[in-house]
Parts: C-alpha cells; sequence; structure tokens
C-alpha cells in the first residue's frame, strides 16, 4: 500500500514487515556503518509501504520506550512492538508481523497537536 502524505495525514493504516526486512536489517547491522533508527526492519517497512521513500526514525527513550517519526508526527510503539523489535534486532526468531499505525489529527488533543498516535502489532 503506497501513501503519499497531504496536509492531514491522519487516519489508520496498516503495514506489514516481511522476513525480507528482517534480513535487510541484519544485513545492514552486521555492516557496522549504519543508522540503526533508520536501518531497524520496522522504520524499513512503514517508509517502504507509507511514505514513498521517505525515512522513517526510530527514537528510543529507554529499554521500554520508543516512538517512530511519520509525516512529522512521532508515534509511541505498543510495548509488545517493542519487544518483538527487540528480539528481531538480536537475531532471536520472529515471524513476519502486521502492524496497525494510528495518527492523529493536527486538531486533536496531545503533544505537538499530535493527537492520540500509536503503532501496534496486529494479531
Amino acid at each position: 500500500m503506497e501513501r503519499t502524505p497531504s496536509s492531514d495525514p491522519s487516519g489508520s493504516f496498516c503495514c506489514r514487515i516481511e522476513a525480507d526486512d528482517i534480513e535487510a536489517m541484519h544485513d545492514a547491522y552486521d555492516s557496522g556503518m549504519c543508522d540503526i533508527s533508520t536501518a531497524n526492519c520496522l522504520t524499513r517497512a512503514i517508509a517502504r509501504q507509507l511514505c514513498g521513500g521517505r525515512q522513517v526514525r526510530l527514537m528510543r527513550h529507554g529499554p521500554k520506550r520508543a516512538e517512530v517519526e511519520v509525516w512529522g508526527q512521532r508515534v509511541p510503539l505498543s510495548a509488545e512492538l517493542l519487544q518483538w523489535l527487540g528480539i528481531a534486532e538480536s537475531g532471536g526468531e520472529v515471524d513476519p508481523v502486521d502492524l496497525v499505525l494510528l495518527i492523529g489529527g493536527p486538531n486533536a488533543s496531545g503533544e505537538g497537536g499530535g493527537g492520540p498516535s500509536s503503532l501496534a502489532l496486529v494479531r
């Protein structure tokens, strides 16, 4: 699914992290010359499917809190997704996953006017 941002990039979007995304992440991490905030499987999949090739950045705020920046908005990761990503990054056995990305509109309450946004695994 390709999506280009509009002046109001709000809504709910589905995304899938494939085995190829996980393999590409491991290859990039093994190179020793990568930015892990953009080379991880999560940001690669979001950028490919939703941002028309624009980079998506993962910002970590400790071991239990992180967010991605999508279309200029910071979207927190669910605890379950962050745990899955940690296992994938460390070479653990993980299956491809489907995600739902909820971007709050500019008129919703929240820091920076971004409203309630989230990124979580779909089960």
